[in-house]
C-alpha cells in the first residue's frame, strides 16, 4: 500500500471485491483508507493505528466509521466488520508468528452454507 493507491482487493472464494483507496501511510504509526466493502456510493474510513506497546510489541488499533443505511443494516456492517478484521489479523498474526495457515474466514463462511431461520 502506497499513498494515493487505488486498489482492488478481492475475496475469490466468495466471488466478491471491494475499491481501497489509500489516503496516507506515516511508517510504523498508522495507514488510513476508504473502500466500498459495505457500498460502492458511500465508501467507509478505516484507520489501522500502531501503538508501541510493552516488551517492544505493537499494539495495532483499528477504527472504520461513515457505515451508512437503516440502524440494522449499520449494526450488521459493524459485526462483519469487526469479524473480518479479527479474522485478517488472527491469520496474518498465525502465518508471520508461527508459519500457519488459518481458515478462519472459510472456517466461518463456508460455502454454500445455510443456517436455519432463527427466532
Amino acid at each position: 500500500m502506497v499513498e494515493g493507491a487505488e486498489l482492488t482487493w478481492e475475496w475469490e472464494t466468495y466471488v466478491a471485491s471491494g475499491k481501497v483507496r489509500v489516503r496516507e501511510i506515516q511508517p510504523d504509526r498508522c495507514i488510513r483508507f476508504s473502500w466500498d466493502g459495505y457500498d460502492p456510493s458511500h465508501p467507509t474510513a478505516v484507520q489501522f493505528q500502531f501503538v508501541p506497546y510493552e516488551n517492544d510489541t505493537t499494539y495495532l488499533h483499528i477504527t472504520e466509521t461513515g457505515f451508512t443505511g437503516d440502524a440494522e443494516t449499520q449494526v450488521r456492517r459493524v459485526t462483519d466488520s469487526t469479524a473480518g478484521f479479527t479474522f485478517l489479523l488472527s491469520s496474518l498474526k498465525a502465518a508471520l508468528e508461527h508459519d500457519i495457515t488459518l481458515r478462519a474466514v472459510l472456517d466461518a463462511h463456508p460455502p454454500g452454507l445455510r443456517l436455519p431461520a432463527t427466532g
